[in-house]
């Protein structure tokens, strides 16, 4: 499909994998949802919306994590963050896919699923609801000059962020280490 296959659409619904429970993978899956979004947006020439990327993720302390449903709503009924409701800690992926799957069926033009890494459960239901409000569905791939900058997909796109962690880890493990002689010298 090129940018000239419908001058009428405004806004298409992007659909890539994202849940997982390695969180390297999770990291995969954000890179080639970022990829897949700014693909579309070049080659659709339309706006782009990809919600599953922020609604299931939560930020506490200056760290983000995804939250599915299980651990949101534990986190929440355990107290582990207190004060915190699992809907301020995260929407949750159910809760996502409900109140997005109306908001595509009523405001996105089209609905287009990148097949790259498989097509999962929260990326069918995109598509059935798609299909049932009569929108089109377009399965499409990353072309490999793009997914080569998704984690675990090139060298450089592995090597530069785990290069990173260790430096940060290490940068860690100084600072651990300074405040561990100093909290020695002051309380002795």
């Amino acid at each position: 499909m090129n940018k000239a296959a419908d001058p009428a659409w405004t806004l298409v619904s992007i659909e890539s994998p994202y849940s997982h429970w390695n969180p390297l993978n999770v990291k995969r899956n954000v890179d080639f949802a970022v990829q897949c979004n700014k693909h579309a947006a070049h080659e659709l020439n339309c706006a782009t919306w990809a919600p599953h990327l922020c609604n299931t993720q939560g930020v506490m302390f200056g760290l983000r994590v995804f939250l599915g449903d299980g651990l949101s709503a534990v986190l929440s009924v355990t107290r582990l963050w207190a004060k915190t409701s699992s809907g301020a800690v995260s929407v949750g992926r159910e809760r996502t896919l409900e109140v997005t799957n109306k908001a595509r069926v009523k405001n996105c033009d089209a609905v287009v699923v990148y097949t790259n890494l498989g097509v999962t459960s929260g990326m069918q239901s995109a598509v059935d609801a798609a299909t049932v409000a009569g929108k089109p569905v377009i399965y499409r791939e990353l072309p490999p000059e793009m997914m080569k900058h998704v984690f675990g997909q090139g060298v450089a796109s592995t090597a530069v962020p785990c290069a990173t962690w260790l430096v940060s880890a290490a940068g860690t493990a100084t600072l651990l280490q300074a405040v561990y002689r100093i909290a020695r010298t002051v309380v002795k």
